[in-house]
């Protein structure tokens, strides 16, 4: 008896042959990933393209709030590019730069980041 590596169950060795190859997982769940990658693939394909904006490392709180303040439905996506100088004055401290832009998003609304 295998145990499949996603559902753990205990199988007989047959149940790990999928299209004339042998795998770890079971078929059952080969098939189960296979059917949800589709949909997700097609639910992807359905989905509107977004506008890319270059938003200044300072201005993305009155950026977020602005956007809030005239939606009532919301969706951001957000990206921050940082220019060399931020990059070089926290000297790649990717903690430091974290807390930056926490504490950047909290100043705009109040919210603490635990």
């Amino acid at each position: 008896m295998n145990t499949c590596t996603l559902c753990t169950r205990k199988l007989p060795a047959e149940a790990f042959v999928h299209n004339g190859k042998v795998f770890k997982t079971c078929s059952s769940c080969l098939s189960k990933r296979r059917e949800k990658a589709k949909r997700t693939a097609s639910s992807a394909e359905g989905q509107t393209e977004t506008s890319l904006e270059t938003i200044d490392f300072y201005e993305v709180s009155d950026y977020v709030a602005d956007k809030i303040s005239c939606c009532a439905k919301l969706a951001i996506d957000l990206n921050i590019r940082l220019d060399d100088e931020t990059l070089t004055s926290v000297s790649h401290d990717v903690k430091l730069l974290v807390k930056l832009v926490a504490d950047t998003i909290e100043d705009g609304d109040g919210y603490s980041w635990v």
